[in-house]
């Protein structure tokens, strides 16, 4: 089968859709499995699984081996259904109650509430399973898969089906009786037609680009449609761009005609400060009050927008005296901004001849749909435009998915990427405007602006970050004001110059080593110091958001600490000597002051401050 499976990958790479359909009628069991493994209800599973397809049409040029294309999937599901619980706040297992037992599992034969109750403890017994059993033991069981099929879906030895199997009944016991079995079968399920009713509707063609650097060693590349961007390290010394463009239609020869609009620029500039990104249009909103279902503005002016908006963007032309500072720097003037450092990076960078990268359209083209043909395929693919709760649906037509590869020493500046991983990179990085960044095993200079980091680790250099404008709040209807949720934040095993400026996300930071200033003004601040090394220095600041930090037993002795606070609570007993607890008998490294933190302050290894945030020390 992989050498068939690699046959149908690249069919559908040349435009042949019905191979791509023989690979859902062959992986849509499999795929299903991966679901319900991780999501105990049979209907998101389905979703899950068909719009992991929908995903994986549209980045099947980032497939490096065709014929791993199952494993590769199955990725993208649990991709999926992780991302599921996360944004329902669920644990990967929650035991069900009788209603919630999925078909599957409960079968038209659960007549009474003994079987129901039997049944329920049937799938919660499963989900115990560590997950590789799971899905075996729902394929073989739910779907009647054989050995030799689940080891060709899985890409599986026979023998490893069979022992994993059998070590799923040993855990299961008696549980799983032949009747279960038997009443245990998922009605047949087809992705297929509804796979096809998405793919038909978008247009996908692949890119394959080698870059001419010209004598230069940076890149700007700017994103003008959503992007979905991966930034790695070859070791050639030519940049490589490879993946791919789609676009979507209300058919599938609207998707083509709005697919051609989409394309690649790339030149060289003496100074990019100066001529900014290629002439393309991008969307920025959706304009109902003007009878327009969407918002749009050339580069030129966003690129202007971008210079002189002093208090609200990035200004690399100004003087360092009138950089831009926070909104409350009147209340909080201790607590200024820290992105002059970042400013004249991006100035240094961008303030030369180097190689310009644009990917978007002249004119930038939307689709307006009901709601009643907005599928979910569809949703989580193409993200909408509009968040309101007008009856239309509207949205850019245009999207990539996109490999960049760097040659050691070519740094990148990257602005507006909607979703970008960076891995192994040996170069400097820049980031503006980006809205989901992962950042791991970079060695190199670090700058980032307006950007949120999902996670960061196994950097080595300078890393700055800036990211001191607020999420906004969605106006449902009736007009109520809803504060979007506070975006999660994790920093690890990073060594080098660490200064993070943030207004309101949860952080969690541990292994940071060097020299260390975090603050997170709004949001929570969860430090962990396990090891620490002499010349490192930590300085962690919030105004209103909590400062918790845990600290190794053995170092809670001799760490030269300080904590300060205005008018927060301390919460910090395992500072205390043994001899006599007391809140007024501190260990002798430590200070505890209920000031604002001054430039007179002792110098502590690691220094806490906060305005009216609560502070908390711990050991472990």
């Amino acid at each position: 089968m992989p050498a068939r499976t690699a046959e149908l990958v690249l069919q559908t790479r040349r435009g042949d859709d019905r191979a791509f359909s023989d690979l859902v009628r062959h992986y849509e069991q499999a795929a299903l499995a991966t679901a319900l493994a991780l999501i105990p209800s049979s209907e998101e599973a389905r979703d899950i699984a068909q719009d992991a397809f929908v995903e994986a049409y549209c980045k099947l040029p980032q497939l490096q081996e065709p014929a791993r294309f199952g494993g590769w999937l199955r990725t993208i599901v649990r991709h999926r259904a992780l991302n599921w619980q996360r944004h329902r706040r669920r644990a990967p297992f929650t035991p069900l109650e009788a209603e919630e037992v999925p078909a599957a599992v409960a079968g038209a034969a659960a007549q009474t509430s003994a079987d129901q109750q039997r049944h329920r403890e049937l799938w919660n017994a499963v989900q115990e399973l560590p997950e590789s059993q799971r899905e075996i033991v729902l394929m073989y069981y739910s779907q009647r898969a054989s050995y030799r099929q689940i080891a060709s879906t899985l890409d599986l030895s026979v023998s490893t089906v069979n022992e994993r199997l059998r070590r799923a009944r040993r855990q299961l016991l008696d549980r799983l009786s032949l009747a279960d079995r038997e009443e245990w079968s998922m009605p047949p399920t087809s992705l297929e037609k509804a796979v096809e009713e998405s793919i038909y509707q978008i247009a996908r063609q692949e890119i394959h680009q080698i870059l001419p650097l010209d004598g230069t060693d940076h890149i700007a590349f700017f994103c003008g449609v959503d992007t979905n961007l991966e930034i790695c390290r070859t070791d050639g010394t030519e940049v490589v761009l490879s993946g791919s463009r789609t676009a979507i239609g209300h058919s599938a020869a609207a998707a083509q005609g709005n697919l051609q609009a989409v394309g690649v620029q790339a030149d060289q500039v003496d100074d990019f400060l100066a001529s900014g990104p290629h002439p393309v249009e991008i969307g920025i909103g959706t304009d109902l009050q003007n009878d327009q279902y969407h918002s749009t503005t050339m580069t030129s002016q966003w690129w202007r927008d971008l210079l002189t908006q002093a208090t609200t963007s990035f200004n690399p032309q100004d003087t360092p005296d009138n950089y831009r500072t926070w909104g409350s720097q009147a209340l909080y003037g201790e607590m200024t901004t820290r992105e002059v450092a970042i400013f004249q990076r991006l100035r240094h960078d961008l303030g030369r001849r180097l190689t310009r990268l644009t990917l978007g359209s002249e004119k930038a083209r939307y689709i307006l749909m009901s709601q009643e043909h907005y599928t979910e395929s569809i949703r989580r693919v193409f993200a909408r435009a509009n968040n309101t709760f007008d009856p239309m649906v509207h949205g850019a037509v245009g999207r990539a998915e996109l490999v960049v590869a760097l040659p050691p020493g070519v740094g990148i500046t990257v602005f507006r990427p909607a979703n970008l991983k960076v891995a192994d990179l040996h170069s400097p990085l820049n980031i503006i405007h980006g809205q989901e960044v992962d950042i791991e095993n970079v060695q190199g200079d670090i700058h980032l602006l307006n950007t949120h980091v999902a996670r960061a680790t196994g950097t080595r250099g300078i890393y700055r970050h800036s990211q001191t404008t607020f999420a906004g709040a969605n106006l449902p209807h009736p007009f109520e004001s809803v504060r979007e949720p506070v975006r999660q934040t994790h920093m690890s095993n990073m060594v080098g110059t660490i200064q993070v400026d943030l207004a309101r996300v949860n952080l969690d930071a541990a292994d940071l080593h060097g020299d260390i200033e975090i603050r997170n003004r709004f949001g929570d601040t969860r430090f962990n110091l396990s090891t620490h090394r002499p010349d490192s220095r930590y300085l962690l600041e919030a105004d209103s958001g909590a400062v918790q930090a845990s600290v190794a037993a053995d170092r809670i002795g001799t760490l030269q600490l300080a904590l300060h606070t205005l008018c927060g609570p301390i919460n910090a007993r395992p500072l205390q000597t043994d001899a006599q607890p007391s809140w007024n008998n501190w260990t002798t490294p430590s200070l505890v002051s209920f000031t604002t933190r001054t430039d007179q302050s002792p110098e502590a290894a690691l220094c806490i401050a906060t305005r009216d945030g609560a502070i908390t020390v711990s050991s472990h």
